[in-house]
């Protein structure tokens, strides 16, 4: 019998976890100049910081970016964050690094940086990456993320990556195959 090809995770709630997120809370919160999350980035930061795997939907300005943002730095998480807009990624990066979180992006305008980014995500110096979907045809990204698995994985902006059919040719069964590493390398 062959091994099983995906891993399915079952809903937990993991409360250790969500009380150390919820005491970092306030000093995430004035890192990133927020008074409080607003309603809706609420309930998603909770079940992030809970452990349970999340699907948010919320409206254009609501303020999703702080979503993964606040977990991963109230959690001490590295966050890969997959996105088809360079221009998102780059405000997103700016915006982070003025408030002194440690983030990086790879897209097609910054080749010479990928090299770089990756070796900081190997030791452990980025909190945050951002990086466009194709990056999953690269080998040498799969291979870092092999060697150091995220702790959280978002898919930005995914509307334009199903517009794009991004989700089936980036995402789809053989590449996800191959990225899902948490599980099996023990995360």
């Amino acid at each position: 019998m062959s091994e099983p090809r995906y891993v399915i995770r079952t809903p937990r709630i993991d409360m250790a976890q969500l009380g150390r997120g919820m005491a970092a809370l306030p000093t995430v919160l004035r890192q990133l100049g927020y008074s409080s999350l607003r309603p809706g980035q609420d309930e998603v930061v909770k079940c992030i910081m809970s452990g349970r795997d999340v699907l948010g939907i919320l409206p254009t300005s609501l303020g999703k970016t702080a979503c993964f943002i606040v977990p991963t730095l109230a959690l001490k998480m590295r966050t890969l964050v997959f996105s088809p807009l360079i221009s998102l990624m780059r405000d997103q990066e700016q915006s982070a690094l003025r408030k002194g979180v440690r983030a990086g992006s790879i897209t097609s305008h910054n080749p010479a940086m990928a090299a770089e980014y990756l070796k900081q995500w190997l030791r452990g110096d980025l909190e945050l990456l951002f990086i466009a979907p194709e990056r999953l045809r690269r080998d040498d990204f799969l291979e870092v993320m092999r060697k150091m698995p995220p702790d959280m994985v978002v898919l930005d902006e995914a509307h334009c990556l199903i517009g794009d059919h991004m989700v089936a040719t980036e995402f789809g069964p053989r590449r996800m195959e191959d990225f899902y590493l948490s599980d099996q390398a023990g995360h």
